[in-house]
């Protein structure tokens, strides 16, 4: 299989981009068979097929020469089916019309893409983004942000939901910041009110009972460094506040001792709530907030990132399986973009390294064989938006109307809205959902609710 591309289509690592400044431009990230290719969307339509004049050249199994349309319209991006023979889907629903949404997955005969509303800038594709961080556009942006609050010694708080990486990304923070000092990581959920203190901040031996020798602790370890606070918000109250002093004075006190010990250290801390949230409930102090937030980095879920889906894929099945590349059938392709990965990643990855223990030496992958493996049905199941869909003030701003959420879910999403003053990204964060899920159930709400 392979793609050739006109002008109107622009590869991976190219500085070509139209000359549009910075406002939104559609696209049609190409992420099977996966090679970075990238259509643009715009009033003018764009032929997709197996015809070299088409503006994106399909080269692929069961497409046709003039397979279908995308393009801009006054109501939004829509695609249409030009009379293909196997059809055009979008969000695995066949349709001879449809309206185009951000995250919306379109499958041509063996080509899948996803649909996204991206900056000129963030057009080069998937790659390596620097000390192990992989991703497109979205992450492209959050690591170019990430290298230039590393360069300063402001602490930082990694936001964003399970499995999206947390961990891995203060790890590259630490690697951008140049710092010569060891990288440490500490999940402040391990520890009990009487630990944390002597693990973090270090003792004198015969500090406490069972203190047999001295301790350096957590802080004094990572001198020279960074220190990565994971799941900050089970730090108890009273460690809290030595924390803050650590923060306020650049010293720490171990206990049992009477002179303080000069640090430097770098403070990264990781939440999958908003500090502020939890500063409201009382249980973080609002001064540390103060003191960690120097900058706030949120990390997307991966339903918010589905043109990272595949390549991220086939990244964790080369890793894990000493190089393994096999054909991924285009039904599993599709339904990986699909799948919501409530677990984000972390799910990810482990559904690559089923599939390695399981079919590791075969040539391909098929959808029924990984869902053998893993659950991969989509929650709940997307349909198409009707071109004939009234406008919404923004051509790519419409989400794909979904199958009605429990009233249980909305209500949740209300309570937390409010709560967050109609925050939805941080009402997403607070109820452990991605932000794209969380747009589709506004969706759903009845007006004026």
């Amino acid at each position: 299989m392979s793609f050739a591309t006109t002008q109107a289509t622009t590869t991976a690592g190219s500085e070509e981009s139209p000359d549009e400044g910075e406002q939104r431009l559609a696209t049609l990230r190409w992420v099977w068979p996966s090679d970075n290719r990238v259509t643009i969307v715009s009033s003018t339509p764009a032929i997709l097929g197996r015809d070299p004049t088409s503006a994106t050249q399909l080269d692929a199994p069961r497409v046709s020469r003039r397979h279908a349309q995308v393009a801009v319209t006054a109501s939004g991006a829509e695609i249409i089916d030009l009379g293909s023979k196997n059809g055009v889907f979008v969000n695995g629903t066949k349709c001879a019309q449809a309206r185009l949404a951000e995250g919306d997955v379109v499958r041509l005969g063996d080509c899948v893409a996803v649909f996204e509303a991206i900056t000129p800038s963030g057009l080069p594709g998937f790659g390596q983004l620097g000390h192990g961080i992989l991703g497109g556009a979205t992450m492209r942006q959050l690591v170019a942000r990430a290298r230039r609050t590393a360069e300063g010694t402001l602490s930082i708080v990694l936001a964003g939901a399970t499995g999206t990486g947390k961990e891995r990304f203060a790890r590259a923070i630490h690697g951008f910041s140049g710092r010569s000092g060891p990288f440490l990581a500490v999940n402040c959920a391990a520890y009990t009110e009487a630990t944390a203190s002597a693990e973090l901040f270090g003792h004198r031996r015969g500090a406490f009972t069972g203190a047999e020798s001295a301790g350096v602790g957590h802080v004094r370890g990572a001198d020279g460094g960074t220190l990565f606070l994971d799941e900050i918000l089970d730090l108890p109250l009273p460690v809290q506040a030595t924390l803050l002093r650590v923060l306020e004075e650049r010293e720490v006190l171990p206990l049992g001792e009477t002179q303080p010990r000069s640090i430097d250290v770098r403070f990264l801390a990781a939440t999958q709530v908003p500090l502020a949230h939890a500063v409201a409930e009382g249980r973080f102090r609002g001064d540390l907030r103060a003191r960690l937030e120097g900058a706030v980095l949120e990390l997307p879920s991966l339903e918010a990132r589905r043109g990272d889906v595949i390549p991220l894929f086939l990244e964790f099945l080369a890793q894990h399986g000493a190089g393994w590349k096999p054909k991924l059938d285009p039904l599993l392709a599709e339904r990986l973009c699909l799948y919501d990965w409530p677990l984000n990643v972390r799910e990810l990855e482990n559904a690559a390294r089923r599939a390695v223990s399981e079919c590791r030496g075969l040539d391909s992958l098929t959808l029924r064989r990984v869902q053998e493996l893993s659950a991969l049905e989509p929650s709940p199941a997307p349909k198409t938006r009707p071109p004939e869909s009234p406008d919404d003030g923004s051509a790519f701003a419409g989400r794909r109307v979904q199958q009605p959420y429990a009233e249980a879910e909305l209500a949740a999403l209300k309570t937390a809205l409010e709560r967050h003053g109609g925050n939805l990204t941080q009402a997403a964060s607070e109820l452990g959902i991605g932000r794209s899920r969380a747009y589709r159930m506004l969706k759903c709400m009845p007006r004026g609710a």
